[in-house]
């Protein structure tokens, strides 16, 4: 409802995911299940930045859906709900399951479920309560919160990426547990690869150095500040990069314009802004990287971390989103406790001085777990579950993905 899945990641309101939403619709339809991706127009009638839908998917935009703010998207929930059930009426169809993405389209999930009488599935991707409660002191209007609350006990199944999800969902929205599925996010295993650094590098057009690396939309949660002050630190453990993915250094404002005096480094010698890059193209910059730094306040997931692993290079992070399970899982995946300036350069200048050596590269143990076929196949099973319940006896042969 707030941005087409298709749009180049790195936005205000564009990130894992449009990534999520593109992979599964892909997968999905090579197993025979028809989606239409229902969402708003691009700004300016902008075209979308990524290649198209796939095999059995259709995009579909329908206009603009009003307030640039999230307070004022949701009041128009009903107008976006009319403008899809006017769709399916002139093109004679018949939906057979709702999956909604995020809060706000989950309140036009829930009155198509009620208009239809289909079920209706819910993701989140991120939980208003849970980024209240972060440490940087993030503050969702409590409108968010209740419509969140509202749409988890009405709708049919809630999907949460990770388990500490569903316990907060539990927790703080009251919902219950037998209705909530943990399954995971996916990664694109044939994309994310490793590939030769130096080559990688060079394909980047980026200096022959160690590179750290930070992939994040311009969102102080990200904690990009306290990895910039970071950086201006472990200057003696030799010559280093951060390149940055996501944001430029205008997202910084007068701190940039000062970052001098942070440290006995000038960070802005130490600093490449790539800004956005499309998702096709990041494998290269994982590849080119010799750490990927998460220093994020809060993540629902952090697909991230996984892309990263995926392409062979290290990670550092805080213990947000999946970070535990996938540190668990591979060790190239590294946990801190906090993402403190001083901290991470302490943590960074350990890596640099040790240059990560000791560390197997391999993805065959996170392969099962997070392909996004065995991601696909989870979340069928989930629709041709819901789907024996007796709102409908039919099977998911269609579905609504906003």
């Amino acid at each position: 409802m707030h941005s087409c899945p298709w749009s180049r990641p790195g936005g205000r309101y564009t990130g894992g995911m449009n990534v999520y939403i593109q992979n599964l619709s892909r997968e999905m339809g090579k197993l025979g299940i028809a989606t239409d991706i229902f969402t708003c127009s691009h700004q300016g009638d902008e075209p979308c930045g990524l290649s198209g839908p796939s095999s059995n998917v259709r995009l579909i935009h329908i206009g603009a859906c009003g307030s640039a703010s999230e307070a004022g998207h949701a009041e128009y929930a009903g107008s976006l709900a009319q403008a899809v059930d006017s769709y399916r009426r002139e093109m004679g169809l018949r939906y057979d399951l709702i999956h909604s993405h995020y809060w706000l389209s989950g309140l036009a999930g829930n009155r198509l479920k009620e208009l239809w009488q289909v079920p209706h599935i819910s993701m989140f991707h991120t939980l208003g309560a849970l980024k209240n409660g972060s440490p940087l002191g993030t503050v969702e209007p409590a409108s968010r919160i209740s419509h969140e609350r509202l749409i988890i006990n009405s709708c049919d199944r809630v999907i949460a990426s990770t388990p500490v999800e569903k316990s907060e969902m539990v927790n703080r929205y009251g919902a219950p547990a037998d209705k909530i599925s943990v399954i995971p996010c996916g990664v694109d295993l044939s994309l994310f690869r490793p590939l030769n650094r130096q080559a990688a590098r060079a394909a980047c057009g980026l200096p022959e150095k160690k590179t750290l690396l930070f992939v994040g939309r311009p969102d102080p949660i990200k904690g990009l500040e306290n990895l910039l002050q970071a950086a201006s630190m472990p200057g003696k453990e030799g010559d280093f990069q951060l390149l940055v993915i996501g944001c430029d250094n205008r997202y910084m404002g007068g701190w940039w314009q000062g970052s001098s005096r942070h440290g006995p480094d000038d960070i802005r010698e130490r600093v490449i802004f790539a800004g956005p890059v499309e998702h096709e193209k990041m494998y290269l910059y994982y590849n080119a990287a010799d750490l990927c730094v998460i220093p994020s306040y809060y993540e629902s997931f952090c697909l991230t971390a996984l892309e990263s692993v995926a392409c062979g290079t290290p990670v550092l992070a805080t213990p947000v989103g999946e970070i535990p399970e996938i540190s668990r899982l591979s060790n190239l995946c590294k946990t801190i406790p906090d993402n403190s300036p001083i901290s991470l350069a302490r943590h960074i200048g350990i890596f640099l001085k040790g240059n990560g050596q000791d560390i197997d590269r391999s993805w065959s143990t996170l392969s099962n777990h997070y392909g996004w076929d065995s991601i696909a196949r989870r979340i069928t099973r989930e629709y041709e579950d819901i789907c024996r319940t007796p709102v409908t006896a039919a099977k998911a042969a269609t579905q609504i993905i906003y």
